[in-house]
């Protein structure tokens, strides 16, 4: 399935200086917790906070992507994602929908997502988290005591895939804006597109995580 959104903005948010993200954000599966990467990593990283992140095949979970700061905030984010696969790998669980092992969804970035029409520079990687909490809790939250503790395989998935996302800043404590460089434009139009691709029965296999990133280069003729 290719999702592609085309974005025009209010005249009211030519007001804003900067949204926080542009892209969209889904529940999966708890049994989705066995999750693989192509893009920058291990720890968690930004448009503005990445030079010590790698692009590489990282492999990780929901409880592992995020990060418990005491409070709460934006935590987990992987930059320049080629790919994101989320699949279930046979683990336990008390969740009575979970899926078969070797089942996933594969997210794949859309080389082809160009649109002439698009006001604002964007690139076919993406950001992505999968995180045991939804960004309204985190926001709600003023210590990590007030978030419900959750386990892996258990608690849904949040999912949230960024085309666009704002830095975090707070490199000097005097004067913590985000640069102008790493703001998103809230007055600009926009077009992004990416690949969403169920996979069933052993598709999701560890031997074959090796081949997705050629995906990404040809998933416009899937």
């Amino acid at each position: 399935i290719r999702v592609h959104d085309h974005i025009v903005p209010e005249p009211g948010m030519a007001k804003i200086p900067s949204l926080p993200r542009v892209g969209m954000s889904f529940t999966a599966n708890p049994s989705l917790c066995d999750i693989s990467y192509y893009g920058r990593g291990s720890d968690e990283n930004y448009p503005d906070r990445k030079t010590g992140s790698f692009l590489k095949i990282w492999n990780t979970s929901p409880s592992k992507m995020g990060y418990d700061y005491i409070v709460p905030s934006e935590n987990g984010n992987r930059s320049d994602c080629e790919w994101l696969l989320l699949r279930s790998n046979g683990t336990a669980s008390k969740n009575k929908t979970a899926l078969k092992n070797g089942c996933g969804l594969l997210i794949v970035a859309d080389n082809d997502a160009s649109d002439s029409a698009s006001t604002s520079a964007s690139t076919a990687a993406f950001h992505c988290s999968a995180l045991l909490h939804t960004a309204s809790e985190l926001n709600r939250a003023t210590h990590t005591h007030e978030l419900e503790a959750r386990k892996d395989a258990e608690s849904p998935i949040h999912v949230n895939i960024d085309h666009e996302l704002m830095g975090v800043a707070g490199d000097v404590s005097w004067f913590p804006c985000v640069y102008p460089e790493f703001l998103v434009d809230a007055k600009a139009e926009r077009s992004h597109s990416l690949w969403l691709i169920p996979l069933q029965d052993g598709m999701a296999d560890g031997a074959n995580i090796d081949a997705i990133p050629r995906l990404a280069s040809t998933a416009g003729s899937c």
